[in-house]
């Protein structure tokens, strides 16, 4: 099964520029929605264990140590 993005990456820059810039949403609030919506389907689809987080630098980077910190703050 092949998955097809709905936004690409310039189009979503373009969704957080306008969400932080136009609508004044904190980008702290766009990464922890981010990271909340990720946690949730984890939640769902895989039976409780260890995650290993492998993170760079970057936007995502923070977003997955967001997630990090949320599935640690499950247990």
């Amino acid at each position: 099964m092949k998955i097809k993005p709905i936004l690409n990456r310039e189009e979503m820059q373009g969704v957080d520029v306008c969400s932080i810039e136009d609508i004044g949403i904190s980008g702290l609030a766009l990464m922890e929605c981010a990271a909340r919506g990720a946690y949730e389907e984890i939640k769902k689809r895989v039976p409780r264990g260890r995650v290993l987080f492998v993170v760079e630098s970057g936007n995502n980077g923070a977003d997955a140590l967001a997630l990090a910190r949320m599935m640690l703050d499950e247990e």
